[in-house]
């Protein structure tokens, strides 16, 4: 099989959480989310800045660019801090919250988290075991121009070999 190279510029690149297209660079997209102003806060999405305003009630907004770096992450981890963690989570804004700073912050896994719906048991989310960039960028090589169908309650992969279809178990990453 040949690998397959990523598609997103690690760190410099994302997929807006409205309309699924890439954010090419970070002054084009933002950070929204809703702030109760009693400690809570949800709905967390990385957008188009264009988009930022269509998102109705979105009481707060920060443009990717101060996100990024070591001072983006100072500030996004400041930010944690500040609210309650109970409050995180609340409706999974902490999940959400967590995986923004994994997306602005780990290379290769805006692009792999993409692709783990698979490894999904359908009931149960799969843990990725390691966010180290270089496993993350083998699993996208690897899996990324996969076929993949539910075949007896589990994801198997499709590929042709040979002129026929073949099946194997994914490995985790």
């Amino acid at each position: 099989m040949n690998p397959y190279s990523p598609k997103l510029i690690p760190l410099k690149q994302w997929h807006c959480d409205l309309c699924d297209q890439i954010i090419d660079r970070c002054e084009n997209g933002r950070l929204i989310w809703k702030d109760y102003g009693d400690g809570g806060m949800c709905c967390f999405k990385i957008v188009h800045a264009s988009e930022s305003q269509c998102f109705g009630n979105v009481l707060r907004s920060r443009s990717l660019s101060r996100l990024v770096g070591r001072r983006g992450l100072a500030f996004l981890l400041a930010m944690a801090r500040m609210k309650p963690m109970e409050s995180l989570a609340e409706n999974d804004a902490g999940d959400e919250f967590f995986s923004v700073i994994m997306r602005l912050h780990i290379p290769y896994y805006e692009e792999a988290r993409s692709l783990f719906w698979f490894l999904s048991s359908g009931e149960d989310s799969f843990q990725i075991r390691s966010y180290d960039p270089c496993r993350l960028k083998a699993f996208i090589e690897r899996y990324g121009n996969a076929s993949f169908s539910r075949r007896d309650g589990r994801w198997v992969e499709i590929y042709t070999s040979q002129g026929r279809e073949v099946e194997r178990l994914p490995d985790a990453p």
